[in-house]
């Protein structure tokens, strides 16, 4: 009989992403300026319950002296674009006067973002600054929470059970293409008994 195939990898990776929450954890080691982090589609809010759940909250540490003064700096659709054709310092100061700018310690710390809007879903985005360019070294954990409180981006809300559902037709294709192999596997074995025996009886 055939071996069992293996189930597509890139199928259950897609199905693993899917049931993961936006929590971004990583070390971050550059001289780069700007250094995109991770963005987060956050749906309308309107009660004081979603208000209170939407929020990005930054924790982070840092392994060793910082050269010169860096942020985290967070932004929403519509600024980061306004951004892009800007300096450093300007990034810096547009996040400033957004609210946005949260200086990073060379002690640690924690910086909590409550990202309201009551017209549209938005995305916000999240990078740090380095604009004097000098080595950074830090370590951040980042959770991003929705409005309604799970901690999925709205783009990716109603990924998982269709997901599930692809992946529960692949299971199905797969047992009958099985089962069809097995047979066929049988009449094959079949056929190379009776055939000795055939020719025993012609011989005979």
């Amino acid at each position: 009989m055939p071996p069992l195939p293996l189930l597509p990898l890139p199928l259950l990776a897609l199905l693993v992403v899917a049931t993961q929450a936006r929590d971004v954890r990583d070390t971050l080691d550059t001289a780069d300026g700007f250094t995109f982090v991770v963005k987060f589609c956050y749906q309308v809010t309107d009660t004081a319950e979603e208000q209170e759940n939407a929020r990005m909250d930054i924790s982070w540490a840092v392994p060793s002296a910082l050269a010169s003064p860096a942020y985290f700096t967070v932004f929403d659709d519509s600024q980061w674009a306004s951004a892009a054709g800007v300096d450093c310092w300007a990034k810096v100061d547009a996040a400033k006067q957004a609210g946005g700018a949260t200086p990073i310690t060379a002690s640690g710390g924690v910086a909590h973002y409550h990202l309201l809007d009551h017209v549209r879903h938005r995305f916000w985005y999240l990078a740090v600054a380095n604009c004097n360019e000098t080595r950074l070294k830090v370590k951040f954990d980042v959770q991003c929470t929705n409005a309604d409180g799970t901690e999925f981006s709205c783009e990716e809300k109603g990924l998982l059970p269709t997901y599930a559902v692809f992946l529960a037709l692949y299971i199905v294709l797969l047992c009958t293409a099985l089962v069809s192999d097995f047979l066929f596997w049988l009449k094959q074995s079949l056929q190379s008994v009776r055939f000795p025996q055939q020719l025993a009886e012609c011989s005979d």
